[in-house]
């Protein structure tokens, strides 16, 4: 039994989608604030950006290498002017710090000395530097993570093959349908997006909406499937951990609890995420190769020209020109290379394209034509153009 999603689950995704694009605005918005500050802050910024942190020991600029920089750009190491606690007198003692700590805060400052430039206006400290480094780095990895995770949902098909090949699935596979996402996304960007979540304040102090935020185990569909499956590990106590083998330990953590895939299908078709796929075509008999279909059919979908499962009949959303020129733009550019040259003549085959789309015209397509929708049927025809037929789109002709 084929299966594909509802409207409700293509819905969601699209919720997940805007929340991403409000978490890439915001974390963009961070990582330039604090980049500024490096900029502002940071006297030997970009120069320091120049080492080459993979021979430093533990990948991490050292307060050696920091000191080189500076010394090379002719600043100097200031004179530590603060008097070592134990020469005070007894009567010179200040009573508000113990002698503990300010032998402590001695240590401190002459392991971490000022340095001042050539014109003596100007004073930079280790810590300081790279605590405002380290700061805009970590954004800026988080920045990176976010924009990958919005373009892996992004161009998520909807394919729901996966309920096909197996007789179980896993907690994440379960959490993308919930999501409106194909369930053969990796587990890894879970991993990602838990790694990835953070919250942003703004200058007093309160958390600003659209911040990277919740992990995709805060999501409330991640917790309906751990609830409805019993898929959360419980933590193992230490005893436990050390009376196991490094195998039992690897499979209790690492292994994920599976799911049996007809209870969940049953669960989630009651939900209204799924449903049956009444409108299935005969892949056997498709003119086509399968990854050119594919091709198409993201291009199609990204386009808003289509909608339905890729396995199903696509439904056309445009105007019939809009397809009548789909049709002949493939054959003029002979896309697909393979079956024109094994197909090669010089009439228009349209029952091609209508093995995959239903078209809702009366007539015959030829006797269409569109003025509105030509530039997005050329997008779509260009890509192929490129990317399938591995041709220059300076070659792109028209009928």
């Amino acid at each position: 039994m084929k299966y594909q999603f509802t409207q409700k689950a293509k819905d969601r995704k699209q919720e997940l989608i805007k929340e991403f694009e409000a978490q890439v605005k915001a974390s963009r918005k961070e990582r330039k604030r604090l980049h500024k500050i490096c900029v502002d802050e940071v006297p030997l910024f970009e120069q320091l950006l120049e080492l080459d942190t993979e021979l430093e020991p533990h990948k991490d600029l050292t307060q050696e290498s920091w000191e080189v920089v500076y010394i090379s750009h002719g600043w100097v190491k200031e004179d530590l002017i603060i008097k070592d606690p134990r020469e005070f007198e007894n009567d010179d003692m200040p009573s508000f710090t113990s002698l503990a700590e300010r032998l402590r805060d001695f240590e401190h400052k002459k392991k971490n000395p000022h340095f001042i430039n050539p014109k003596k206006d100007k004073r930079a400290l280790y810590i300081e530097d790279i605590y405002n480094i380290d700061n805009w780095q970590r954004m800026d990895r988080r920045t990176s993570t976010s924009e990958r995770l919005l373009k892996v949902f992004k161009e998520a098909s909807f394919d729901l093959s996966l309920l096909d090949r197996h007789q179980t699935l896993y907690q994440h596979e379960g959490f993308y349908i919930l999501l409106g996402l194909c369930p053969d996304i990796e587990k890894r960007y879970i991993a990602q997006w838990d790694m990835n979540a953070t919250n942003f304040k703004d200058e007093d102090g309160f958390i600003e909406k659209g911040g990277l935020g919740e992990s995709g185990r805060d999501y409330d569909e991640w917790k309906w499937v751990e609830r409805e499956f019993k898929t959360k590990k419980r933590q193992l106590s230490r005893q436990e951990r050390s009376n196991m083998s490094e195998n039992e330990l690897h499979n209790h953590i690492v292994v994920p609890i599976d799911i049996d895939k007809e209870q969940f299908i049953g669960w989630a078709k009651g939900l209204g995420y799924i449903k049956e796929n009444t409108a299935l075509r005969d892949v056997e008999e498709a003119p086509f190769k399968a990854e050119f279909s594919k091709m198409l059919y993201d291009q199609l979908i990204e386009k808003d020209c289509i909608n339905g499962d890729l396995e199903g009949k696509w439904i056309w959303l445009k105007e019939t020109g809009a397809y009548s020129h789909l049709v002949r733009m493939l054959h003029v550019n002979t896309i697909p290379t393979e079956y024109h040259t094994e197909e090669s003549s010089n009439q228009i085959k349209w029952a091609n394209l209508e093995h995959y789309i239903h078209v809702d015209y009366k007539g015959h397509p030829k006797d269409y034509r569109t003025t509105r929708q030509d530039a997005v049927i050329e997008e779509v025809v260009t890509y192929l153009l490129e990317g399938y037929n591995n041709t220059d789109r300076r070659h792109l002709k028209y009928p």
